[in-house]
């Protein structure tokens, strides 16, 4: 279970191999970010990989939950063609500010079991993200439900199984970004979550 959330500003405004635990989970995904960003034809190989894993709409992998998708390996197939064909991005930098914005949004849902880009006192990415630095241009929130990793939740963000805008994807190869942040942690109904916040411009306190 996946969802984004983007907004924009004119000005400046107030799945298979698993990351190692003594690494801080936002360096984990920058670094796998930053991969898929520099050479995304090798993610697309990635992804090509899943395709003998599929039994009907089930994915079973080894390591992860079997996992129950919408479109089955039509998703995974149309995630490889644009991978295989999308020229390198920028890579990114981590804003501590925006790792703290994503903590405190798998803070507020993990323990309830909530999910969406609402938090329980109403706040959205934006206002999340003013409370530990200032963003400019865009900035935007991918989160997941249900993977036990960096790359996994990264991997199901490309795929955007039932998702029929690709929002996730879309937002994950967004030429603009220059800064990422990023929190994982226990979900009371699908066991695990991550956020990963964007912004094109960000300066943390």
């Amino acid at each position: 279970m996946i969802g984004v959330l983007l907004a924009q500003c004119k000005g400046v405004l107030s799945w298979p191999s698993r990351s190692t635990e003594a690494v801080p989970f936002d360096e984990v995904l920058l670094h796998e970010i930053n991969q898929l960003r520099s050479n995304p034809s090798a993610y697309g190989r990635k992804l090509q990989a899943w395709l003998p894993y599929f039994k009907g709409n089930m994915l079973i992998l080894a390591g992860q939950p079997r996992l129950m998708t919408v479109e089955g390996a039509t998703a995974v197939r149309e995630a490889v063609g644009v991978l295989l064909t999308q020229k390198p991005l920028p890579l990114l930098r981590r804003a501590s500010g925006l790792t703290k914005a994503a903590a405190r949004h798998v803070q507020d849902q993990g323990a309830s079991g909530a999910t969406g880009h609402r938090g329980k006192d109403g706040s959205q990415v934006w206002n999340r993200a003013e409370r530990f630095g200032v963003w400019s241009g865009e900035i935007a929130e991918n989160i997941a439900y249900g993977q036990n990793d960096a790359q996994g939740f990264l991997l199901q963000w490309l795929v955007d199984d039932g998702v029929t805008n690709r929002s996730h994807r879309e937002t994950l190869l967004g030429p603009q970004w220059h800064y990422m942040g990023a929190a994982s942690g226990a979900h009371a109904t699908y066991n695990h979550m991550a956020v990963l916040v964007l912004a094109v411009q960000y300066e943390s306190f």
